[in-house]
């Protein structure tokens, strides 16, 4: 990707300030903590990813999380597509950059045509209206709830590290698959892809389970989560939708890595 494609893409994600920043490490000016800014870790959360905070804090490259990771340790990027997960993200003290899917941020003028919906008489309110000039407005419905609950999000400056409507490229993607396109996007020349295990292996467990937010299965009667059985109901999706995004982007080296991965040299 060309150089200036790379940095406007930057800028819309870390701001023009820190973009310069970054951009100076491209051009080879000193700086404290030295990344390279021509490799990127996409990091799942099932268990061949390692949980030791020395060993991602060694990782040299941008690092791209997904969901909960957020509660052990802060990537440059924490990607996330499910509300549930973007509420949880939202009501935390976690201020590092993050990247939420599909939902729109609306202009203020936008509140007019919701003021009046019974869901805005409902809706569970998030941050301050009055310092706000946006907002986003969704509902979720968890296992045990007949109804949706909504949420307002008012995008006041506490809630500035988030970007929200990344559209993920392709139906089913899964929260690891969306952190997978922004990174290809961004246009590194080698990413690896590590704790995706559904897609080795197809074993769908993950660090958090039995935690909130990793509780649920829509596909049995129950709707309790068995880590042991548990498939997501998108999984025969994704390892077509891995080789499309793949095959996307040609000039990026994309390794899918598993097993011991502490014994990689990365």
């Amino acid at each position: 990707m060309p150089l200036d494609s790379q940095q406007k893409i930057m800028e819309w994600l870390w701001g023009v300030e820190e973009t310069r920043q970054v951009m100076g490490i491209l051009k080879g000016r000193k700086k404290k903590k030295k990344k390279n800014m021509k490799k990127a870790f996409v990091l799942g959360n099932g268990p061949d990813r390692p949980t030791s905070k020395k060993w991602l804090d060694e990782l040299e490259g941008v690092t791209y999380g997904c969901n909960a990771m957020y509660r052990d340790w802060s990537p440059d990027f924490l990607v996330a597509n499910d509300w549930a997960m973007m509420v949880e993200i939202i009501n935390s003290d976690y201020k590092g950059k993050c990247v939420f899917t599909d939902y729109e941020e609306l202009p203020i003028e936008a509140l007019e045509g919701i003021r009046y919906l019974p869901q805005y008489e409902t809706a569970v309110h998030i941050g301050k209206p009055q310092d706000s000039s946006s907002f986003v407005f969704m509902g979720h419905k968890t296992y045990n709830q007949s109804n949706s609950q909504y949420h307002l999000i008012w995008l006041d400056e506490s809630l500035r590290h988030i970007r929200w409507n990344l559209k993920p490229q392709f139906e089913s993607m899964s929260t690891g698959l969306c952190a997978l396109q922004l990174a290809l996007e961004t246009g590194y020349e080698t990413i690896n892809v590590i704790g995706f295990n559904g897609l080795v292996d197809r074993n769908y467990r993950n660090i958090y389970d039995g935690t909130d937010n990793y509780k649920f299965d829509p596909a049995v009667e129950d709707k309790v989560r068995v880590p042991e059985t548990y498939v997501p109901l998108d999984a025969g999706n994704w390892e077509s939708v891995y080789q499309k995004l793949v095959s996307k982007y040609p000039k990026t080296k994309v390794n899918l890595l598993h097993g011991n991965i502490k014994n990689f040299i990365l």
